[in-house]
């Protein structure tokens, strides 16, 4: 996964294939967590206030169990 100020982009490991792409020219997103969870903050970009949200990242295979 890579990320960037306004999305992530995932790519195959086989042959280096876009797999997902996200691209949210209206919002920011910063990574604040990623031990077991990819954690991304986002917000807005046109807003000066501190509201955000939190969004939690999951793949293909579960990072939810066990």
């Amino acid at each position: 996964m890579g990320f960037h100020p306004h999305g992530v982009q995932g790519r195959a490991f086989v042959d280096g294939s876009i797999t997902q792409d996200i691209n949210d020219i209206n919002n920011i997103y910063q990574v604040v967590g990623s031990d077991k969870l990819v954690v991304l903050k986002r917000r807005e970009a046109s807003s000066a206030a501190d509201m955000c949200d939190l969004c939690i990242l999951t793949g293909h295979e579960s990072t939810l169990a066990g």
